[in-house]
């Protein structure tokens, strides 16, 4: 008599691998540092070139951690929704 196959030793497509899961961490650390980098840098440049030193760079800053806030947000979210759909799948 065979054993029947057991659906917890197929792996789910669905569900990031660790390795993935790393990679996502990973690269919101470097998207963390490039927008606020680029937001400094573009905000330097244009008080640099309308005279109103440190107000752009400072709103550059500003709107970088918003813009990189709302970006972590989404991919978070993006991420508990894939590992709740599978636990829910796992229980059902």
């Amino acid at each position: 008599m065979t054993p029947e196959p057991d659906d917890t030793d197929t792996p789910d497509e669905s569900k990031p691998s660790l390795y993935a899961q790393a990679a996502i961490v990973a690269g919101l650390g470097f998207e963390i540092v490039g927008f606020t980098v680029a937001g400094v840098w573009l905000g330097n440049r244009l008080d640099a070139r309308f005279g109103t030193e440190p107000l752009a760079t400072v709103l550059g800053l500003v709107l970088a951690l918003v813009a990189v806030g709302l970006h972590i947000w989404r991919v978070v979210s993006r991420f508990l929704d894939t590992s709740r759909e599978s636990t829910d799948d796992a229980t059902d």
